[in-house]
């Protein structure tokens, strides 16, 4: 009987098998969190196998989705480095829940942070520089940013535009009403600046 049904529908068929064969991290989305299931991954600097290895993730790392083209998605590696760039789907999963116990961040830094990563990828295709190379949540209130040179460099007007784009997109992605103080530090740990807003 089961197989005169699928001789009434032959489309059934095909859905169950597609289904079937559908890659976990097919039902991600921008924002969601994704675990690498290979031994050792290649983070490529674009959606091809030929694509420059920015860095090599291993099993159960975990990265944020910024985007997809094809089979290929676009992530940022969920620590405090902005490590991003492109893996093929086949390679990870989805994450149904994160335990509290596995990170401290919640769930708003994440999302801010995803858009963080967004907005450096836009500052450097518009500058050529890349203003901060980390981003850390200290607490509930408090961002912590690794400037690079470059952002050393720029005149304290071009540092406080940039900074107060980084307000903006915590005013967009975290609960509103909520302000934030924002440490920069260098790569030595050294502050070059604190602002509340």
């Amino acid at each position: 009987m089961y197989n005169l049904e699928l001789q009434k529908f032959p489309w059934a068929s095909c859905l169950i098998l597609s289904l079937c064969l559908v890659n976990h991290s097919a039902f991600a989305d921008r924002g969601d969190s994704l675990v690498i299931t290979g031994d050792i991954v290649n983070l490529r600097s674009g959606p091809s196998i030929e694509s420059r290895i920015v860095k090599r993730l291993v099993n159960d790392d975990e990265v944020i989705e910024i985007s997809r083209y094809e089979d290929w998605v676009e992530v940022a590696t969920n620590n405090k480095r902005l490590d991003y760039g492109w893996i093929h789907d086949s390679l990870m999963e989805t994450i149904d829940g994160t335990p509290a116990s596995s990170s401290s961040e919640n769930e708003e830094f994440i999302t801010f942070r995803t858009h963080f990563v967004t907005f450096i990828k836009k500052v450097e295709s518009q500058t050529g520089i890349t203003p901060f190379t980390e981003v850390e949540q200290l607490d509930a209130g408090s961002l912590q940013l690794t400037s690079s040179d470059d952002w050393i460099s720029l005149d304290p007007q071009q540092r406080d535009n940039i900074l107060s784009e980084v307000f903006d997109l915590w005013r967009n992605y975290v609960a509103t009403g909520l302000s934030v103080l924002v440490e920069v530090i260098d790569e030595n740990g050294e502050q070059h600046m604190m602002m509340f807003r």
